[in-house]
């Protein structure tokens, strides 16, 4: 869940982000004895007279889960948070795991000491020399230097805090470098390292400084471009000359086949990124444009006495492979049972399941009286457990995991509504998308079974009278190296509610009238038990009326599809005394007031003659003055990202466009101004950014490597592709207890980490969830835009059907 304001409430990570700070007071930095190499990598150009290198610790071993047989020499201690930790022979060897204890996530033993970075600070200890370049005949020293260092991995063993650290090194050349000639770098003798031979052919190395989509794009993408920036830690703002010129490179021939000048897309002076008047990139930005190129093929970027990008393709089906791997990954979040091949690349046992001990039982707290909910600076738990029951409740499997924990909630139900939504505009695409799922051999598309996963759990937890509980939680975060099928918090039902139940009754309303045609028994299994959640709700709602907006959203979006399934006028006269959208110029969403966008699209896909025709006008009206609104904030955006000008800068603010209403917008009037911002914000996502990072699991040439994922980490496993993680944030945003977490990582980035550029601020790393974890939510949020990049060319649209009479 994630809300927004001028107060910020962020609850997507801050529920492991605190059990880690834990683990820092617990486990205290490492301090080895071995002093570790740093393997330099190529030089990098960025100008004739600048150039880059990066130097890398090893990488580092993880802990491995074993099962645990009791020695005599252990010693078994469990601490004030309920961590089991073992010592053998005297040395902690790990933590004792399980419902049965009987398994160990046991420590790498590994130990090191990082080299001082410093040595790498003195201009002096650079020289360049040169056998082919007149300049450079005898060693020169470097006219100056720039570093940025940072943690690119971390595990946490039986001595501490372990990283892995990465220092890029700028060198700024006392003369320019010529294309062709051979050169020496000598390095600080501290590094042991031998000089580094190179030859300056910026038209064959990679440039830290280009930044382009990773994947590609399609011939007739109406925007096309790359963009030309770089930040160089302590040097500071690097600028390049206005009149540079770049190329598009084939990349077999290596034929030059496009050429233009970059233009600046956003100067550091410009503050007015977004509604915080705040310039998020430290340095001015070019526009490398090359949308009137429409060839298929593989290509780069060549940017004239810089360098070159990674290689792209131009493909019509460039999308697909996104979709395909987004649409995959909810599979690997299914809780309650096995992965396992040919379905999964990731495997684990059958997670959460009764039958395998690990039983649920009621609570009589709601999930909107929680921390979870809607109650604002409450702990996640507290509630939960204070009103906790022995009543035990049967059949509680299924539905999504969470990202670093195993919650499933009613939010999740927003993947049904959005790839319901999805197969209903775009019926023909996704009806022969095969995901390789277990359902793949059933007669129903496999997008359309992936959507119905979380409903059928929410099925199981409705009550005979239709009343639906908000999900399942444990009573605590995870412990340390324990997995989702060895978790052994108490697992919590939360108590029907009438939000939980308003928010059932749409979803399965939207799902029954979907499946009407292909499946009708199990559409009429949905209608029955929509209609009764929904009654049931009303009662709940005569009941006590004084209930939050969000009760009203939910009641508003439940009538409507309601209304859609039955023709029933009741359900369409609840939907007209609960929309917000009366009057010309009301927003779809105002903070902490309504939110009522989803209602206001399905009213929009009803038909004409059943519905108001004002009410239509102010739907219709109201998403295109969002979309409006979102495009011109796009406009302002240095890397195009897509995001609520009011929303703060964290939290998959650049990483998670908010495209919803864009999408939208063009289906309604099919204005290829509506495509180009979708595609442009998910071009940033993929690399055109200012990391020159994918930001989505096995997506591009550098795809973020450690997501907030245990299931993987603790099993030795990659996480699965196309998982898109919360990216850079604003650290002045995060409010509470940061610095233990922000010092024990800070403290290997240089500059100081809260003096970055917040674009800059991304550490790829596991055990940071405030960068690097998920949710479903944002899974949902995230596949909407990858579903319709790969089908809107295939839909001819006919806005006369979103009009009003």
């Amino acid at each position: 869940m994630l809300k927004f304001s001028n107060t910020v409430v962020f609850s997507i990570s801050l529920r492991i982000f605190f059990s880690i700070l834990l683990l820092v007071a617990i486990i205290p930095q490492a301090a080895g004895s071995t002093v570790t190499t740093l393997t330099p990598s190529g030089i990098f150009p960025v100008t004739s007279s600048l150039i880059s290198i990066s130097f890398t610790s090893p990488p580092l071993p993880y802990g491995t889960l074993t099962s645990y047989t009791k020695q005599a020499t252990d010693h078994i201690k469990t601490d004030e948070n309920g961590n089991t930790w073992l010592s053998r022979n005297g040395k902690r060897t790990g933590a004792i795991v399980g419902l049965r204890q009987e398994n160990l996530f046991r420590f790498s033993g590994t130990s090191f000491t990082l080299p001082t970075p410093t040595i790498f600070d003195k201009a002096g200890s650079y020289t360049i020399s040169s056998e082919e370049d007149q300049t450079y005949r005898q060693p020169v020293p470097v006219e100056n230097i720039g570093r940025k260092s940072l943690p690119t991995d971390s595990v946490w063993d039986s001595t501490g805090l372990q990283v892995q650290v990465e220092h890029t090194i700028y060198l700024k050349l006392a003369a320019p470098l010529q294309a062709g000639a051979t050169y020496h770098l000598t390095l600080p003798p501290e590094l042991d390292n031998a000089p580094i031979t190179f030859t300056y052919q910026p038209e064959l190395q990679i440039s830290k400084a280009i930044h382009v989509n990773q994947i590609g794009f399609r011939p007739d993408a109406p925007a096309k471009q790359a963009f030309l920036s770089l930040w160089a830690g302590s040097l500071g703002p690097i600028d390049f000359a206005p009149d540079t010129s770049f190329s598009l490179i084939e990349e077999t021939s290596g034929k030059k086949v496009y050429s233009a000048t970059i233009v600046q897309k956003k100067s550091l002076s410009d503050q007015n990124e977004d509604a915080f008047n705040r310039n998020y990139n430290g340095t001015n930005i070019y526009l490398l444009n090359f949308s009137s190129f429409t060839i298929p093929g593989t290509y780069h970027i060549f940017v004239d006495g810089v360098g070159r990008s990674p290689a792209f393709k131009i493909n019509s089906r460039i999308w697909r492979n996104p979709l395909y791997l987004a649409l995959r990954s909810f599979y690997h979040q299914r809780s309650g049972i096995a992965l396992t091949p040919p379905y999964a690349t990731l495997q684990r046992p059958r997670s959460l399941h009764p039958d395998d001990g690990q039983e649920v039982m009621t609570s009589d707290a709601r999930l909107m009286d929680t921390g979870n909910g809607f109650i604002e600076g409450l702990d996640n738990f507290s509630e939960l457990k204070r009103q906790a029951t022995s009543t035990p409740l049967k059949n509680g499997w299924g539905g999504y995991h969470d990202a670093g924990d195993w919650d499933r909630r009613i939010q999740h139900l927003l993947v049904t509504r959005n790839l319901l939504d999805l197969y209903t505009l775009f019926p023909e695409f996704f009806s022969t998308m095969s995901l390789n799922i277990p359902e793949s051999t059933n007669t129903l598309p496999d997008t359309l079974d992936e959507a119905l996963w979380p409903l059928d759990f929410f099925c199981r937890l409705q009550e005979a009278d239709g009343s639906v509980r908000g999900g399942i939680e444990a009573t605590g975060h995870p412990y340390f190296g324990e997995p989702s099928w060895l978790e052994r918090h108490q697992l919590l039902a939360y108590r029907p509610g009438i939000w939980s139940t308003y928010l059932f009754a749409a979803t399965a309303a939207q799902a029954a009238r979907t499946l009407s045609q292909s499946t009708p028994e199990r559409a009429e299994d949905y209608r029955r038990r929509a209609i009764l959640a929904m009654q049931k709700a009303e009662e709940l709602l005569a009941q006590d009326p004084h209930q939050p907006f969000q009760v009203n959203d939910a009641r508003n979006l439940a009538a409507i599809e309601l209304f859609k399934l039955t023709n029933d006028p009741v359900w369409h006269q609840i939907f007209l005394e609960t929309t917000v959208l009366t009057q010309p110029g009301t927003p779809l969403f105002r903070d902490e007031q309504h939110d009522q966008a989803e209602a206001a699209w399905s009213y929009l896909q009803a038909a004409n003659e059943h519905t108001n025709s004002e009410i239509r006008a102010n739907c219709r009206s109201a998403i295109l003055s969002s979309a409006d609104s979102l495009v011109a904030a796009q406009e302002k955006a240095g890397f195009s990202w897509l995001k609520d000008p009011s929303r703060p800068p964290f939290a998959g603010a650049f990483t998670i466009p908010f495209t919803r209403d864009v999408i939208r917008a063009w289906i309604l009037t099919g204005n290829p101004r509506y495509s180009a911002a979708v595609e442009l914000s998910m071009q940033s996502v993929l690399g055109a950014n200012a990391l020159n990072l994918s930001y989505t699991t096995g997506l591009g040439s550098t795809p973020v490597r450690h997501p907030c994922y245990p299931d993987a980490r603790i099993s030795g496993q990659e996480a699965p592709a196309g998982i898109t993680v919360l990216g850079p944030l604003d650290l002045s945003f995060i409010r509470g207890n940061k610095d233990k977490l922000l010092h024990s990582y800070g403290s290997f980035c240089y500059p100081d980490i809260r003096q970055w550029p917040v674009v800059e601020t991304f550490l790829d790393l596991f055990w940071f969830p405030l960068m690097t974890e998920f949710s479903i939510e944002t899974m949902a949020k995230q596949v909407y835009t990858w579903g319709f990049l790969a089908a809107y060319p295939t839909r001819e649209i006919t806005p006369a059907a979103y009009t009003t009479p």
